[in-house]
């Protein structure tokens, strides 16, 4: 006698959506932001305001990123404070990645925010 053959049904795998991850805050960069935010207000306020201060904000934060004083074109790395704040923020949230630390804010349900 031949034996029956068995017809084994699959049902369809659900197909994962692929989306884009939503988007996320790194308070590390924002905190290394503060130095040059407070370089810009100091040219501002130095300026009284007006176009003459956006023009000091605008001349303080290009020294604060690059160091470089372009009215006098001399280069002051220690007047770069903005760079190096910035630089550091990017240590430590790449840091707190390699640790694990966002994964786990991650996981607790925090929106926005990563280190």
């Amino acid at each position: 006698m031949a034996r029956k053959t068995r017809t084994i049904y699959r049902t369809a795998k659900a197909k994962r959506r692929h989306g884009k991850p939503p988007m996320t805050i790194s308070l590390a960069m924002v905190a290394g932001m503060v130095p040059l935010l407070v370089d810009m207000k100091a040219g501002y306020t130095a300026g009284g305001g007006g176009m003459t201060g956006i023009e000091e904000a605008g001349h303080n934060a290009v020294v604060s990123l690059t160091g470089y004083e372009y009215r006098s074109g001399h280069w002051k790395l220690g007047d770069a404070k903005g760079m190096f704040g910035l630089l550091v923020g990017m240590g430590a949230h790449k840091l707190a990645s390699r640790l694990g630390v966002n994964r786990a804010i991650a996981r607790a349900g925090i929106p926005l925010v990563r280190i």
